[in-house]
């Protein structure tokens, strides 16, 4: 008896119909799936631009809890309120008019020691590359940001000022930033006279620091003492950043420099024995 061969059968393919109910659904899942990825976009383009807008403004006056490199440290002026000062984060002379003109590379002052101007750039993130803006911080949609009302301030997802997707840091409008207070305490400390006490000693303490691209020294107060004594000085008005403090007389002088931040008050001391 003849055994019947038994042949494979073809795979079947989809049918056109099964191909055509498959296509719709994907576009269907995709359609639905559009708006919740363009809103999970936005979302991180906006996180990224309220980080750089941060950092923009802190390269720019500096933050108050830690210490950033920063224009008016350096520089000893808050730039006006135009889109282009920003351009100052990343290059030095800038197509821009400054009230004071164009920011001085960095150079050592003889009389103090450390060195001031323009050291950046402060702003190393993404940069707008267009014609006219070139050069200008980026937000997270590649558009400059702008420097108004003491705010960075990005336009958002939709580029235009004024509506309710701007990003801006300080996330209201602000104050000038604000000046740093320096006070002085001096201690002369002799030991007990065998004799008549030494002759009176003044000593003249002095504060110097970066103002409108200028180094300014003020006196911040005199002291006149017979053997041992304290003085403590008002508290005086310092721009944020390096300051130089000496303590001179007629027979020596002690300095000390200090790093401030922006609304900080420091209260330095001085112990001398002359």
């Amino acid at each position: 008896m003849r055994r019947r061969s038994r042949r494979p059968q073809a795979h079947r393919g989809f049918t056109l119909l099964e191909a055509v109910i498959v296509i719709a659904i994907m576009a269907i899942l995709a359609s639905a799936a559009t708006p919740l990825l363009m809103r999970a976009l936005t979302q991180q383009r906006a996180q990224r631009t309220r980080d750089a807008a941060r950092a923009a403004y802190e390269a720019l006056v500096g933050a108050r809890e830690r210490s950033v490199p920063n224009l008016v440290t350096d520089v000893g002026f808050v730039p006006p309120a135009t889109l282009a000062d920003l351009r100052f984060l990343t290059t030095i002379n800038p197509a821009a008019a400054f009230r004071n003109g164009p920011v001085p590379p960095a150079y050592p002052s003889v009389a103090t020691g450390f060195t001031w101007g323009w050291q950046g750039p402060y702003w190393t993130a993404p940069i707008q590359s267009l014609v006219g803006t070139n050069g200008l911080p980026a937000d997270g949609w590649g558009r400059p940001f702008r420097w108004q009302v003491n705010q960075v301030q990005s336009a958002g997802a939709d580029g235009v000022f004024g509506n309710g997707d701007d990003v801006a840091y300080p996330p209201a409008p602000a104050a000038a930033p604000a000046l740093a207070q320096v006070q002085v305490t001096l201690e002369r400390q002799l030991p007990p006279p065998a004799g008549p006490l030494p002759p009176p000693e003044t000593f003249t303490v002095q504060i110097m620091d970066r103002s409108q691209q200028q180094l300014r020294t003020r006196t911040a107060g005199t002291f006149t003492f017979t053997g041992s004594g304290t003085g403590t000085t008002a508290p005086l008005t310092a721009l944020p950043g390096a300051v130089l403090i000496q303590v001179t007389s007629a027979v020596g002088n002690q300095s000390q420099t200090a790093t401030l931040a922006p609304g900080e008050t420091r209260v330095i001391l001085f112990r001398t024995n002359l």
